[in-house]
């Protein structure tokens, strides 16, 4: 029985991880092993003004494989934790996430892996001396990526990464008729 991905599109998480039961970030998947396929596809959200108060998370919690894509993470706090995490689940293979034109603000850990891989090609890591990793880019002034995250080219020129702001204003008021009403 293969599972469906998730796809999560164009929301805006704000103002979390304050209450006890966010776990400290905006979101936490976790793919059990047996059902295969994907874990989900994120895409064209914005991530702003979250708080880890236990310090560990600041914005994704991932265990298996997902595809995040024209995302923004911006104003995630503490620096220390990362905006992206990928952690390795009970099953045999190592899973992978992979970021592709996704815009992180430079100051802080914008991805990192305990297990897992992130493949991290083509990105906008706040600066365009890349991300800052103390190995592979020491001269790096952006968003900070850990040693399991795999990245060879960022953007230079974000003009057309522009991801809007998804909110949408909502109604104060809905009706809803339905015919007939037994």
């Amino acid at each position: 029985n293969e599972s469906q991905p998730i796809v999560i599109r164009k929301n805006t998480f704000a103002n979390f991880g304050e209450a006890p039961e966010d776990a400290g970030c905006a979101m936490n998947m976790y793919c059990q092993p047996d059902y295969g396929g994907s874990l989900g596809l994120i895409e064209d959200n914005v991530f702003r003004d979250g708080v880890s108060g236990a310090g560990f998370m600041a914005g994704i919690r991932l265990s298996g494989p997902a595809a995040m894509r024209r995302n923004r993470f911006t104003r995630l706090d503490p620096p220390n934790a990362p905006d992206v995490y990928a952690f390795h689940g009970s099953g045999p293979v190592r899973d992978t996430v992979v970021l592709r034109d996704n815009l992180f603000d430079p100051d802080g850990l914008a991805a990192d892996a305990d297990l897992s891989v992130i493949d991290a090609s083509f990105n906008w890591w706040g600066d365009s001396t890349g991300p800052y990793h103390p190995v592979l880019n020491p001269q790096g002034q952006g968003g900070e990526v850990g040693s399991l995250v795999a990245f060879d080219h960022w953007y230079t020129d974000t003009s057309f990464l522009i991801v809007p702001d998804p909110r949408l204003p909502l109604p104060r008021e809905a009706q809803l008729e339905v015919y007939p009403n037994p």
